[in-house]
């Protein structure tokens, strides 16, 4: 089985960051059997985001995408990954989801973000 890791972040494309997920990433799989193949690097462009993953999906059994992903409204990776997957479709909102995150937010005495 063989696995990329994608890292997604304008921080780490510019150097302000450094990518140590996806050396882990790779740890774990190995121990797990699984080759990473490759490690792959790109900004917060949703565009290029969705390319990446359609590229790098047909080439690997495991796909993990990491970074990107916040409560920010620049988040662009979860409609990467729509367009990616899903082109022209509006993403939905699972609420049985969103009530779990709200139990996990107010456990932690913090407000959820929109």
């Amino acid at each position: 089985m063989q696995a990329a890791i994608l890292a997604i972040g304008d921080e780490l494309v510019l150097g302000e960051n450094v990518d140590t997920n996806s050396a882990w990433l790779s740890t774990q799989l190995a121990q797990h059997g699984v080759l990473t193949i490759e490690h792959r690097t790109v900004g917060d462009d949703r565009q290029r985001i969705a390319a990446t993953i359609v590229e790098l999906a047909q080439q690997v059994n495991v796909l993990i995408m990491t970074g990107g992903l916040g409560p920010t409204q620049d988040d662009l990776s979860r409609h990467a990954l729509n367009d990616a997957m899903d082109p022209g479709k509006e993403l939905l909102v699972d609420e049985e989801a969103v009530r779990l995150l709200k139990v996990i937010f107010s456990k932690h005495g913090r407000p959820m973000p929109e």
